[in-house]
């Protein structure tokens, strides 16, 4: 029997990444795949505790067969879940306290932000680590200017209740000196707080499903700047992956550990596998197999161009890495000098491993960019690898099917 330790993206809340969703698609993707139709799957889902005082938990899925009877267990899935600690900490402040730090953290890459759009439309300068086109930087160009106004609307209108200090002073008898009342005055003509609240109020009737998606997306947006800029919760989350590891090799005999992994997932499990100095403990040495979907290690390397550089050679044992990838995605990574169809040209460092790119493009988005970039489809896509219903086509098959070419899954 082999393991597989699963690394969701963030984005949980947005489309269904859980790993019974996950196991349910893979099963279907190996059941279809099977040469042998006698071959029936099936998948079992129980928890564990594990670590220090078991005191982390983590959900388990088993695929397994059944032919005549006699059961075969398959595979072995580990999940580590890792986004709520990742975001506690920003959604467990008040409403105040996160505008501000939306507003900043956008303030901060304001600089980056336009040197990479004025860098996309200057002819010739494509020769980095980035598959953006000039339509992808734009579209992330004016999804971070809606964060930015969204920011800076919190901010106005939680500062814009400070205009009606005088009625709720006067309502209740309570004097305010001449000099603050007029200046308050002032503020509020400035602010034009009851149009600041009419279009609030706006917002949330006509474009609810917007309005929420960009709630999730801002903090998301700070969660990934705070953990990609200064480590917050990295060592947390890589020590969390160690244990899980541990624990598989002390309690299961097991033949093969890989790592599968969505989104953000890929970039712990990069930052896990290829660490700075390149040394990683045995157990995420012996990891055979790296699995990325919709992994954003080219977008960081356009807005965070230093993140992956002067990574020394890692002691992993890796014998493949496969990643999954779209077109319509502008987060995903396609490991090459252009925003084209094609075999990986890079990898995070010269002396690591290629990736197998395995694209997977289901919605052409060529004839309606407009549509597109309005209502964020590029950031969208990143949901497009597989459907809400678990029995949907996934970009799974895709990947079983050159697992088996390569003589990497029987």
């Amino acid at each position: 029997m082999e393991a597989i330790i699963y690394l969701p993206g963030l984005g949980t809340r947005l489309f269904d990444q859980s790993l019974e969703s996950f196991a349910y698609r893979l099963k279907k993707a190996l059941d279809i795949n099977d040469s042998n139709a006698a071959n029936h799957y099936e998948v079992e889902f129980r928890k564990v505790n594990f670590g220090k005082d078991n005191r982390q938990e983590s959900n388990i899925a088993t695929i397994y067969t059944l032919n005549g009877g006699k059961r075969t267990d398959i595979y072995e899935l580990f999940e580590l879940e890792y986004g709520k600690n990742l975001v506690d900490k920003f959604e467990n402040k008040n409403i105040i306290v996160r505008a501000f730090l939306l507003f900043a953290a956008i303030i901060l890459k304001i600089p980056e932000l336009l040197f990479q759009f004025i860098r996309a439309l200057l002819p010739g300068g494509k020769k980095k680590k980035s598959t953006l086109s000039l339509k992808d930087v734009f579209q992330f160009t004016y999804a971070a200017g809606l964060l930015l106004m969204i920011s800076i609307f919190g901010i106005t209108l939680i500062v814009s209740l400070i205009s009606y200090l005088p009625d709720l002073l006067t309502a209740n008898n309570i004097p305010l000196p001449e000099s603050v009342n007029r200046y308050i005055l002032m503020f509020r003509d400035f602010i034009n707080a009851k149009f600041v609240i009419l279009f609030s109020t706006l917002i949330m009737l006509f474009m609810p499903n917007v309005k929420n998606f960009l709630g999730i997306l801002a903090t998301e947006y700070v969660c990934t700047i705070y953990y990609l800029n200064f480590g917050e919760r990295r060592q947390d989350i890589i020590g969390k992956l160690e244990e899980l590891a541990e624990y598989i090799a002390e309690s299961r005999n097991i033949k093969k550990l890989d790592i599968y992994s969505v989104s953000f997932g890929s970039i712990i499990a990069c930052d896990a596998l290829f660490p700075q100095d390149g040394t990683t403990s045995q157990r995420l040495a012996g990891v055979g197999t790296l699995v990325t979907i919709g992994s954003p290690i080219d977008f960081i390397n356009v807005y965070w161009p230093r993140y992956f550089s002067n990574r020394a050679k890692s002691n992993v044992r890796l014998r493949k890495w496969y990643n999954v990838y779209s077109m319509s995605d502008i987060l995903s990574s396609n490991f090459r000098y252009d925003d084209k169809i094609g075999e990986a040209e890079y990898s995070i460092s010269e002396d690591l491993l290629l990736p197998t790119n395995i694209p997977y493009n289901i919605v052409n988005t060529q004839h309606n960019y407009v549509l597109a970039l309005l209502f964020l489809g590029g950031l969208r896509a990143n949901q497009l690898y597989w459907d809400d219903e678990v029995y949907s086509a996934s970009c799974l098959t895709n990947l079983v099917l050159k697992m088996k070419e390569d003589g990497m899954m029987k």
